[in-house]
């Protein structure tokens, strides 16, 4: 059962903060209730749009504090479906079953290009760290440069993704 335990995906950049790309602050996230008999990692869409005039391209994300082992990452680029809306990744157990046309977009994180005023999620793969019933993270950092620039930036997403036995 997946929750969402902040209806507005509310995004702003840092006041002062002159970071090309703008995440989550703080007022969002997404909790999924965990099954004993299913398998994780779980996947979480975190937000990021790019907010200037300059293409940027992706390098990596960690993930701050040891409550969860991050499995993998992707580009999930948003899709328009038949009812004329826009799917994003929010949490799934299995994005490839419950997804199939969003997951289908995929593209590996490191050197994506993220083009001037485009938003897209990027998919964290996440699994709770041993011996953790209810794991949380708020921070994921993401590392990244200008298109056509090598010195790489951080920029950090206060999104909170959770995994516990129950949400509420």
């Amino acid at each position: 059962m997946f929750v969402v335990f902040a209806a507005l995906l509310a995004t702003s950049a840092c006041a002062g903060d002159q970071s090309p790309l703008r995440l989550a602050d703080g007022s969002a996230g997404v909790c999924v209730t965990f099954q004993a008999d299913q398998p994780e990692p779980y996947w979480f869409g975190i937000p990021v749009e790019n907010v200037t005039d300059r293409a940027v391209v992706l390098e990596q994300v960690t993930l701050d504090g040891s409550e969860f082992a991050l499995a993998g990452a992707f580009v999930v680029p948003p899709v328009r479906s038949s009812d004329g809306g826009t799917l994003f990744l929010g949490a799934d157990r299995d994005p490839a079953l419950h997804n199939p046309e969003l997951w289908a977009g995929r593209r590996q994180l490191r050197g994506f290009v993220l083009p001037a005023h485009a938003r897209t999620d990027i998919g964290l793969a996440v699994s709770r760290a041993p011996g953790m019933q209810d794991a949380r993270n708020r921070a994921q950092r993401v590392r990244f440069h200008y298109d056509g620039d090598s010195t790489s930036r951080t920029s950090v997403s206060v999104y909170e993704i959770r995994i516990a036995p129950e949400c509420g």
